[in-house]
């Protein structure tokens, strides 16, 4: 039986905290994420040089930055050892009509990931130890790089609007860990939250919705997400209280995320079963409040399937119950 998908104007409701019929998921085929495979952002396929010098090494958990060698040893440096990507050397014409040759605009949901926000490049050039200690130690020469990179990626921004034309811009900064933020919340109110809301006034300039992307224990910061714009906040770990969010701010920012990889892909000999159980328990757990979207998970493989089976099993369970979900008795849920 062919699958029925919830469709764009579902997910984007969803999205925007408005009433929908459907729990989206946070994938293709409605979804398309494009972007990701910016070489300028994260290195060439295979590794290598970023637009901004830094070295990317490929690892079987994907690209990361290298290590071995830091570009910029000290922030006070960065005008003089950081250099910025040529957007304009890109061909964007060229570039849009690839990515996009897959996907239907008018009917799919199209997402444009911006990766390596102002957290993530300032500890792509110096590394995470360092980094921390310049906001720290240097918070003055910290500021004047992260308006120089501002300036870089409203260009970039504008460069996304013009060519893709997407639904959504999403800005990937990773600020924290499994136990909570890398920096104390006035740190970041300082150093980063005024760059992420000029970023995002820009966004929503073009009439894009903006996500703020940002893994681990963040729910501190929800409240400058909001402040910066951010219309959903994505991929929302079970670490935090997702249903105290949903509860508290459901009706300004949307939740995408919740399901726990640690919980079936801890078992040791874990089912088809187990997986379809964990997609529809989530949904029953955080779908009830709304605003809610499944998804943006990091899978491992496990015994007898691969990253991609799982991933298969969990978009064909979330795209089939949560399709007409809200439509759907959901007494056990209100309970």
């Amino acid at each position: 039986m062919e699958r029925k998908y919830p469709s764009k104007e579902e997910y984007l409701n969803v999205l925007t905290c408005k009433k929908s019929c459907d729990v989206p998921f946070y994938s293709p085929p409605y979804r398309a994420p494009v972007g990701s495979g910016d070489p300028f952002e994260s290195g060439p396929a295979g590794g290598g040089l970023d637009g901004f010098g830094v070295w990317w090494d490929v690892t079987p958990e994907g690209a990361i930055p290298s290590s071995r060698s830091f570009l910029l040893e000290d922030i006070c440096d960065w005008e003089k050892v950081v250099h910025f990507p040529d957007l304009d050397s890109i061909d964007w014409n060229a570039k849009s009509e690839k990515d996009l040759a897959n996907w239907n605009p008018e009917n799919q949901v199209v997402e444009y990931a911006m990766y390596n926000s102002h957290f993530q490049r300032l500890t792509a050039l110096m590394g995470f130890e360092n980094g921390l200690c310049a906001m720290v130690e240097e918070p003055e020469a910290c500021s004047g790089f992260m308006e120089a990179f501002t300036e870089y990626r409203l260009a970039y921004v504008r460069k996304i609007a013009e060519h893709y034309h997407p639904d959504v811009i999403c800005n990937y900064d990773d600020v924290a860990t499994v136990r909570g933020t890398f920096m104390s919340r006035a740190a970041y109110q300082e150093l980063i939250k005024p760059w992420h809301k000029i970023v995002n006034d820009e966004i929503k300039r073009y009439g894009i919705i903006p996500i703020q992307h940002c893994c681990g224990k963040a729910e501190s910061l929800i409240e400058d997400f909001i402040d910066e714009g951010a219309q959903c906040w994505c991929s929302v770990q079970p670490e935090n209280d997702i249903a105290a969010a949903l509860q508290s701010y459901g009706d300004v920012i949307s939740i995408c995320g919740g399901y726990d990889t640690t919980k079936v892909a801890g078992l040791i000999n874990f089912t088809e079963y187990d997986i379809r159980k964990e997609v529809d328990e989530t949904i029953d757990r955080y779908a009830r409040y709304g605003s809610f979207i499944l998804g943006n998970m990091t899978l491992m493989a496990g015994p007898g399937f691969t990253k991609q089976e799982i991933g298969r099993i969990i978009a064909d369970e979330a795209l089939g119950y949560g399709k007409d979900y809200y439509s759907r008795s959901v007494t056990n849920n209100q309970s």
